[in-house]
């Protein structure tokens, strides 16, 4: 198999809050998510990480690409700092109409309020951004109940 330096054609990219598989191959993308909502005590420390779980969904074709390609995922935070997240994953492409469907489950770790960005890349160029907007609320701690005697 030759290995060119066409890309494949890149038809969804999505953040989810789910991705089923069904026997027949099929995918059904669940509640298509841009922003989550959290909310902690405020004598939690700022440093704390709120674990969001997610499935990034991308979907392609082969389109003229030919042999392997790498695929792979990193969060940039709202401070601009980028970390991968998650394995990268090889798909080879060989024929025209052949997919390159992949579901990608990760635990994000947020920790703050604003923007995050989940770069889906195809061997190290960018070729999608997905944005996750986190709002994070703080609540003041119950107060303690005295019991009726």
């Amino acid at each position: 198999m030759a290995q060119n330096k066409e890309r494949p054609n890149v038809f969804v990219t999505a953040i989810c809050e789910n991705v089923l598989e069904e026997k027949d191959g099929v995918l059904s993308a669940i509640r298509f998510i841009d922003r989550v909502q959290g909310s902690l005590p405020s004598d939690v420390p700022d440093e704390v990480v709120i674990p969001v779980k997610v499935a990034i969904l991308v979907m392609m074709w082969a389109g003229d690409a030919r042999g392997k390609r790498l695929l792979s995922l990193s969060i940039t935070n709202p401070k601009g700092e980028t970390v991968p997240a998650g394995p990268p994953v090889t798909l080879v492409f060989t024929e025209e109409y052949q997919g390159g469907n992949t579901i990608m489950r990760i635990v994000a770790g947020l920790t703050a309020s604003g923007r995050y960005m989940f770069n889906v890349m195809l061997d190290d160029e960018i070729i999608s951004r997905l944005p996750l907007e986190m709002t994070l609320t703080r609540e003041e701690p119950a107060e303690p109940t005295t019991p009726n005697v």
